[in-house]
C-alpha cells in the first residue's frame, strides 16, 4: 500500500529524488522508494502530516542513508566510541577503561533509546554493554561493526521539547523495517538547530537466546550510499 511523505522543494517546485518512481502534487506527495529491486517503505518513517501543519500548506523534508561502520576503513572503529558520540554521553571501555566522552553533544541529543527482542541475555537492555559485546565478538581486523540509518526529521509535527511524534514514527519504521530481520537497533535523536534527525546502529549478527549468533546478511541489499557499497559483512 502507498505512504505519504513530503518530497524536496526547491523554489517553490517538485524535486523529484532520484529513486521515487511515482509521485502526485497534491499536498502531501505519495510516493514509493525503490532500491535495486526492492521497494522500501521509507515513507512509513516519515509519515503523513496533516497539511494544516503545513507552512504554507507544503513543507520539504527528505534525507535518508545507509552505511556500513567497519574496521577495514577506520582501525580506530570502537562500537562504544560510536555509542557515546551518537548519544552524547560518556561511556568508560569496561575493558581498557578508556573513556569516550561525547556530552559536548548532550544538548543536542534529546532522546535515546535501544529496541531489543524479549529473548536472549540481559546485557541486550543495556546499550553499554549491548554494545560492547558487539565489539567483543568481532575478531577480525577489518569486521563489519555495525549499520547506520541516518535520517532527517520532520519539524512540522514535533520540535525539540515534545518529540513524541519523532520517536512514535522512528519506532515505527524500527519495527517494521529492521527489527523483523533479527538485529537490534540502538536511535538517538539529534535535535541540531534547522537539521533534526536521527542516528540508528543496527548489530551485525543473528541474535540468538545466547546472544549473538553468525553474521546477518538480509538488509545487504539496502546499502545503498556510495560509501558502503564497496563493502560487504565479514
Amino acid at each position: 500500500s502507498k505512504r505519504t511523505y513530503a518530497l524536496p522543494l526547491r523554489d517553490n517546485a517538485l524535486v523529484r529524488h532520484p529513486s521515487v518512481v511515482e509521485t502526485s502534487t497534491s499536498t502531501v506527495e505519495v510516493a514509493r522508494t525503490y532500491i535495486g529491486n526492492h521497494v522500501v517503505e521509507v515513507a512509513s518513517f516519515i509519515g503523513p502530516v496533516p497539511p494544516s501543519q503545513c507552512p504554507g500548506g507544503r513543507y520539504g523534508i527528505y534525507h535518508l542513508t545507509v552505511k556500513m561502520h567497519a574496521r577495514a576503513k577506520n582501525k580506530k572503529l570502537h562500537a562504544l566510541r560510536a555509542l557515546a558520540y551518537r548519544t552524547g554521553t560518556r561511556i568508560v571501555d569496561p575493558v581498557t577503561q578508556h573513556i569516550y566522552d561525547s556530552t559536548s553533544k548532550s544538548r543536542e541529543v534529546i532522546h535515546n533509546a535501544t529496541i531489543t527482542p524479549g529473548f536472549g541475555p540481559a546485557w541486550k537492555d543495556s546499550p553499554e554493554d549491548l554494545w560492547q559485546h558487539v565489539h567483543q565478538s568481532e575478531k577480525r581486523k577489518d569486521a563489519a561493526i555495525f549499520r547506520e540509518f541516518e535520517c532527517a526529521l520532520p519539524k512540522e509535527i514535533a520540535d525539540g521539547t515534545s518529540p513524541e511524534a519523532w520517536v512514535r514514527l522512528i519506532e515505527n519504521f524500527i519495527r517494521d523495517q529492521l527489527t523483523p530481520h533479527g538485529v537490534l537497533v540502538t536511535y538517538a535523536i539529534h535535535n541540531k538547530p534547522g537539521n533534526p534527525h536521527v542516528h540508528m546502529m543496527c548489530t551485525t549478527r543473528h541474535w540468538t537466546v545466547d546472544g549473538f549468533g553468525s553474521k546477518n546478511r538480509s538488509l545487504d541489499l539496502l546499502l545503498y550510499t556510495s560509501d558502503a557499497a564497496d563493502d560487504s559483512l565479514r
